[in-house]
């Protein structure tokens, strides 16, 4: 499966992912919150990844 998606696109996305929960969930976010999310992006990214550029 292709999702149109460049490997390039990953950081400047994952990055906006976290400003936007940073943002959102203002006093709630800290740092383990943010590595939880870091963890879960990177998981999916390798997913993506995985699918998107190997096949």
């Amino acid at each position: 499966m292709d999702y149109g998606v460049k490997a390039s696109h990953f950081t400047p996305v994952g990055n906006a992912l976290l400003y936007t929960l940073k943002q959102g969930l203002g006093e709630k976010w800290n740092p383990e919150l943010r590595q939880a999310w870091v963890d879960t992006f990177r998981v999916v990214a390798t997913v993506m990844k995985a699918h998107s550029f190997s096949h």
